[in-house]
């Protein structure tokens, strides 16, 4: 790159050490299909999460009672 390719450039600002992005305008097709996309992935990821603590959390209740309980002896 030569020095007259960068005059009048100057570097971006910086947020937190990452260059900021110029904001590109979107059409509101462009809008509406981000925001079906994301709900989409909202409805997919959410409960998937919320079924996972559940488990996780009937896993470590049971591992708790287990630790309690006192050992039997099979004869």
């Amino acid at each position: 790159m030569h020095e007259e390719d960068n005059v009048g450039n100057e570097p971006k600002p910086l947020l937190n050490g990452l260059a900021l992005h110029e904001e590109v305008p979107r059409t509101p097709e462009e809008e509406a299909a981000e925001r079906r996309f994301v709900l989409k992935i909202d409805f997919l990821i959410l409960p998937l999460l919320i079924i996972m603590f559940f488990l996780a959390s009937l896993v470590r209740q049971s591992s708790l009672e287990a630790q309690n309980l006192p050992m039997r002896s099979l004869t």
